[in-house]
Order: C-alpha cells, then structure tokens, then sequence
C-alpha cells in the first residue's frame, strides 16, 4: 500500500481482494509488475464484445457503481495480452491515471474511463466523475474498434467494504458467515481466528479492544479536500457522515478518507471498543444508510 506497507503486503492484499484495481506510489511497484504482464502485446484486433459491466466483486456484491469507485467489464476479445495491470509511475501522466492501457480503453456515459486491468475477458476501470445516474452507457474500444453498447446502473454512492466471498481463491467466507479481510494497522497482520483461511500466506489474531482496525472500502463518495476520479490520493476525509459500530457498540474513527498513494481506495482506520470476544457484526452507516452488507470481525481480550 504507501510507504508503511511492503510489497509482500500488497500482494496479499490485492490478489485477495480481486480488485486488479490500485495505483501505488514509486516506491512501491505494482503487484502485478512481472515478466508476463511486462511483455506488453498488441491489443486485440477484433473488436471486443460486452456481456456484463457491474460494480467490481469482492466489495460487497452490489452490481451498481458510482463516480471515483471501480467497475469490472467481462467478455471477450477485448485484447490479446493475457494479464496487464497499470503501473505507476509508467502508465500514469504525473498522477492521473491513464485512459488506455495497452491499446483498449473505455467509455462510461460518453467519458473516458481509467483503465487499471486488462485481460481477453475482463477489464477493470476507475469510474470517471459525472452526475448522471441510472442506466448508462459501456463500451470497450481496442484495435479491432468499438464493442457493442453495453448499459450498466450507476448511482449517486455505491460504496463497498473488502470482504473476499466464497468464489475468490483465499475466500472471507468461513462456516456460513462472511468476514471483512480487515488487518491491525499497517501491517501483515489480519483481523481473524487463528488459520480463519486455509493456506493465507499471513497470520490472523484476533482483534483486541483499543487496537487499530483498518477496513478497507470503495465508492464512499466524496472527501475534503475534493479529490478527481482517478488521481493518485493523498490524506483527506470522508465528507457523508459516517458512523461504525461493532453490533451495537459504536467504535471510534480516527480516520476515514482515500488511502493515501492509492487510486479509489478508502481507508477505515477503527478503534475496537471494549466488547466481549467473540464474532461481531460490523455495520457501517454512510449518511444515515446502512450498508447492506452482513460482514464479520473476530475480536478477543
């Protein structure tokens, strides 16, 4: 994540989370920065083909998306490199992030979009700001031309919390209930029962009252100071009033804006109340509405 963040961190993180999504400061390269992803191939020189655009998995389920949050295209032919992820600072212009990346690029409402992941199947975008709401219109254009119109649902907010599900490969979802892949502070730390996912590459202890809990979230909205979609954050806040509770024990936020070096990613840094130990349902409010996600973390004394 920045610079409190190793990259081994990151790959955990990021392969877990599914986002494909994340632009990272210098000093810390792309997960996806491999001999693969560095030969860079033409794009594909049929035209691509639009089967589905929704909000991006693994963030909550939600199919609708929003300005400054992240949407995820599948289909086909939409090139010929197997497995690309923006790079910063190679594939950025200064901060901003880039509108096409190996030949494709794509259209949300007529505006361009910031293009993070390519794959023959599956492009991930950064949502350009716009105040339209409803159905709008998706193309992918590559080498071959433009794909068919696809239309999608964007909203005013859509925001998400990371909570891997039972379809990722280092699925959150244990014994029928579903767990936010949360960590204690900046470190390789997880929130969870000891070996709460087979095979995670790092250990989990549960959370322990005052300890800080960073949850990871997208599609809040808007902070202070305002910050453009697809630009590389720094420190802000959250401007909807926002609450989170552990049940119905609300926790302390000592922070909750972007996660600074990072692209439509937000951090929620909690204080875990003195609760009992035990799983307790986190549920966050976001101006006055409930998330409708039923997510988990483990927490002990």
């Amino acid at each position: 994540m920045m610079t409190l963040m190793n990259s081994s961190r990151c790959m955990a993180f990021f392969l877990l989370a599914g986002a494909c999504a994340f632009g990272q400061t210098p000093d810390t390269r792309s997960i996806f920065d491999s001999g693969l992803a560095g030969s860079l191939l033409a794009a594909d020189t049929v035209a691509a083909s639009i089967t589905e655009a929704r909000g991006i998995e693994g963030w909550g389920g939600a199919t609708t998306f929003s300005s400054g949050s992240w949407l995820q295209i599948k289909g086909s032919n939409f090139t010929t490199t197997p497995f690309r992820q923006f790079i910063f600072p190679d594939d950025f212009n200064g901060n901003n992030a880039p509108t096409s990346l190996g030949g494709v690029s794509v259209s949300v409402n007529g505006k361009p979009a910031f293009v993070s992941f390519i794959s023959p199947g599956q492009v991930n975008v950064a949502v350009p700001d716009d105040t339209q709401v409803g159905n709008v219109p998706i193309t992918v254009t590559n080498g071959g031309g433009v794909s068919n119109t696809f239309f999608a649902q964007r909203v005013a907010s859509a925001p998400g919390l990371l909570a891997p599900p039972s379809t990722f490969p280092f699925s959150f979802f244990v014994n029928g209930k579903q767990y936010l892949e949360a960590t204690i502070g900046a470190s390789n730390l997880y929130v969870g029962s000891p070996n709460l996912v087979s095979n995670f590459p790092f250990p989990f202890q549960p959370a322990k009252p005052g300890d800080t809990v960073f949850i990871y979230g997208i599609g809040f909205g808007d902070v202070d100071p305002p910050l453009p979609a697809g630009v590389v954050a720094g420190s802000d806040k959250i401007t909807a009033p926002l609450t989170i509770s552990f049940d119905q024990t609300p926790a302390n936020i000592a922070y909750a804006g972007h996660y600074p070096t990072f692209i439509g990613l937000y951090l929620l840094a909690v204080t875990v109340p003195d609760i009992p130990a035990g799983d307790h349902q986190i549920i966050v409010t976001l101006n006055g509405q409930q998330l409708q996600q039923t997510v988990f973390l483990t927490t002990g004394r």
